[in-house]
């Protein structure tokens, strides 16, 4: 396993923005696409933990399933949010690139 883990979306340009990056930057990477593989509940807040901040805080709030659910209008508690987000991976703000004690949401 690299020491430079990035959560994404195949077809999010910022998502390929980034990954372009790491590999002109030569950095080596894991990489894994959270539409084709989605997170379970336990490896989201696994990742929350690891970056230390909450579902609410990687929640985004332009995408179509946040909408859908009519997020902005709902009380969710943190768990009910994090189930959400392993079902509908695009509420998951995105890239997620996690290096070390370091990372970058968006």
């Amino acid at each position: 396993m690299s020491s430079v883990e990035i959560y994404l979306y195949s077809n999010c340009s910022s998502c390929k923005k980034a990954e372009s990056a790491l590999k002109d930057a030569n950095v080596q990477f894991d990489r894994r696409d959270i539409f084709k593989e989605k997170l379970s509940a336990a490896e989201i807040s696994d990742v929350l933990t690891r970056i230390g901040s909450s579902a609410f805080g990687v929640l985004s709030t332009r995408s179509t399933p946040y909408r859908e659910l009519d997020l902005a209008n709902r009380t969710v508690s943190e768990t009910e949010l994090i189930e959400l987000m392993s079902e509908h991976p695009g509420l998951l703000k995105r890239p997620i690139i996690i290096a070390g004690e370091k990372h970058l949401v968006g």
